[in-house]
């Protein structure tokens, strides 16, 4: 009995070890299972990200030469004489947000261009700055292919810059019988389809933006020509001659805003030139028209308030005025 007992003993143990080893084999191979599905859980998930970081590289490198190649189809509207503008609409390769942004900070400041990408492999490019415009615009969160633009030279007294305007394909802008005959002309010269020149509020296209010469909300968009500023949205811009009113019409605020204070560093620029030469040539040395107009430049590119823009531009133009009367014995510009 002890014998059997003996002998069976081994053969229980092996039973048992033998048991616990076929446990220990289906748990390696469960283990080997679940590692297999995370690895490949790991792998799907980085060739993913590579192929959306590859796809969204790709979307940025497009966006970028957008930006870059609107910068560049934008110089032809440089170093005008007369007012300019597109016989043909600006197109993107693809339909894009684009976005005008300004920065005045700096000699002279800056407008940048960026463009927002659309559908699949839509992204962001990296952002164009541009020293040598001032772009104005309304066209913030709106997605496009097409623009329209239009380019006019702000004088005071000396050409300072040409001063770009943009805004979407399509749309319309009608100006009304109240418009003067000049900047009516000056419309018409332009030869932009979606501009109109009616006589009256009814003959306006249906959806497009009336422009008339009120201090109220007649229009969608009112020229007081008596205190210098363009109401639209509730929102007054103030001006100094056609160009800038142009400028006003076609600009959201801070836009416009931002690049009137790039325009008062650039003027006081060239007014320190001009005044360096009125002193070299001894003609009107030391005349105050130059200092007048240095100090008026300066208060615009400081300026951060619709009060202190509208005198800014009242000394501007009042100094302007007798720089030009300096300008017609001197010839200096």
């Amino acid at each position: 009995m002890e014998y059997t007992q003996a002998a069976d003993a081994p053969r229980e143990r092996s039973a048992f070890f033998n048991n616990k080893m076929d446990f220990g084999k289906k748990g390696v191979i469960e283990f080997g299972w679940i590692f297999s599905i995370i690895v490949g859980a790991v792998v799907l998930f980085l060739a993913f990200y590579f192929i959306g970081t590859h796809m969204a590289r790709e979307g940025m490198v497009k966006e970028t030469l957008e930006a870059q190649n609107l910068d560049a189809a934008l110089n032809p509207f440089g170093y005008l004489s007369i007012m300019n503008a597109t016989k043909n609409p600006l197109e993107l390769s693809a339909k894009s947000e684009v976005e005008i942004r300004c920065d005045s900070s700096g000699a002279i400041g800056y407008d940048s261009i960026k463009t927002i990408g659309t559908g699949k492999n839509a992204g962001a490019g990296i952002v164009r700055n541009v020293y040598d415009k001032y772009i104005y615009a309304d066209i913030s969160g709106i997605q496009l292919k097409s623009m329209e633009g239009m380019a006019v030279s702000l004088k005071a007294p000396w050409r300072i810059a040409d001063l770009i305007m943009l805004w979407p394909f399509g749309k319309k802008y009608c100006f009304t019988e109240s418009v003067p005959e000049e900047i009516r002309d000056e419309m018409n010269r332009t030869g932009i389809q979606n501009i109109f020149i009616e006589y009256g509020n009814e003959s306006c296209p249906e959806e497009s933006a009336t422009i008339g010469i009120s201090c109220s909300r007649g229009y969608d968009i009112s020229i007081c020509q008596k205190e210098n500023y363009i109401e639209k949205n509730g929102v007054k811009l103030f001006y100094y001659g056609n160009s800038l009113m142009y400028a006003a019409v076609f600009s959201e605020q801070e836009l416009y805003n931002c690049n009137l204070n790039r325009l008062g560093k650039r003027l006081a620029l060239q007014g320190s030139l001009y005044e360096a030469k009125a002193n070299n040539t001894g003609c009107a040395s030391g005349n105050e028209a130059f200092e007048n107009i240095i100090s008026a430049a300066g208060n615009l590119a400081a300026a951060d308030s619709n009060q202190k823009i509208a005198v800014a531009l009242d000394s501007i133009e009042s100094a302007s005025a007798k720089i030009e009367k300096i300008n017609e014995d001197c010839g200096l510009y």
